[in-house]
């Protein structure tokens, strides 16, 4: 199985969930990437794994409609929920775009390159299209995770392995493999060092990488769950479990993560920088 497919399908089949409980969370690292861009009005924006688009919605407002907004996906799902939103809102000057960027060979016609959490485990590939999208001068703003896997995800990856499927049907294998590939790849730039170091490989200049902190507030175990849940991997480990396993897993997080409510703080990364030539 294409692991680049089951990832691809997995955001299409929860894209309506992703929409309604991640987005909000991401909206607070989204404006942030767009200011970091200093985006001005007329000019053009690539958007990079714009997901239901959060940031690409963001810039076109910055950019306004004399301006032009291009948001590229893997997932049609999530792409087709990104383009309900477009033809509402009457965004002529925004469209939206199935590709996978890594292997893309994009004209360099872009002032602005962006992208909130949306890199590929192949990061040197994506940066190096976003870095050809660009006109000589133009400007990138990424936001990325910092270090390895943080909470909610760390404590419930922390408490799986004690009651997931030992012996899964093919999908979920591949589905777990696939997951472990893509944390690996994104780890490999989870450090500022990393990160500038991987940007500037890729031809950036004036590279400046932020680390930045993001509280995060859930109302009891229930919703730090559903969150993780919100990712077709976690969702389809707990979808295989017997009725038993998965209440027990349930009752594991709800003692780990305590009573009341769960306090997250997201340690992030924004990088910033430019193509010169």
């Amino acid at each position: 199985m294409d692991p680049s497919a089951l990832v691809r399908d997995q955001y299409t089949r929860m894209a309506v969930v992703y929409e309604e409980r991640v987005v909000p969370r991401f909206q607070p690292i989204a404006r942030r990437t767009a200011e970091l861009a200093s985006l001005s009005p007329g000019e053009r924006v690539l958007d990079v794994g714009c997901g239901t688009g959060l940031a690409t919605f963001l810039a076109a407002e910055a950019v306004g409609p004399q301006g032009d907004v291009v948001g590229v996906d893997i997932s049609e799902g999530q792409l087709g929920i990104a383009e309900a939103q477009r033809l509402r809102r009457g965004l002529a000057h925004v469209r939206f775009e199935v590709a996978d960027v890594t292997q893309a060979k994009p004209r360099a016609e872009f002032d602005v390159a962006l992208s909130n959490l949306g890199i590929p485990p192949e990061h040197g590939l994506c940066f190096a299209a976003m870095r050809a999208a660009l006109r000589r001068g133009g400007r990138l703003s990424i936001a990325a995770w910092e270090g390895q896997m943080q909470e909610p995800f760390a404590t419930h990856r922390a408490a799986l392995p004690g009651f997931q499927v030992q012996d899964p049907e093919p999908e979920l294998a591949a589905l777990r493999q696939a997951a472990l590939q893509r944390r690996a790849g994104l780890e490999e730039v989870g450090t500022a060092a990393s990160l500038q170091d991987a940007l500037q490989r890729a031809g950036f200049a004036g590279v400046e990488v932020r680390r930045e902190a993001y509280a995060v507030q859930f109302a009891g175990w229930r919703a730090a769950y559903d969150f993780v849940l919100s990712w077709g991997v976690a969702e389809h480990e707990i979808r295989a479990m017997p009725g038993p396993q998965r209440k027990a897993l349930q009752e594991a997080l709800a003692e780990r993560w305590g009573a009341g409510d769960v306090r997250c703080a997201w340690r992030l990364l924004h990088a910033t920088g430019r193509r010169q030539a």
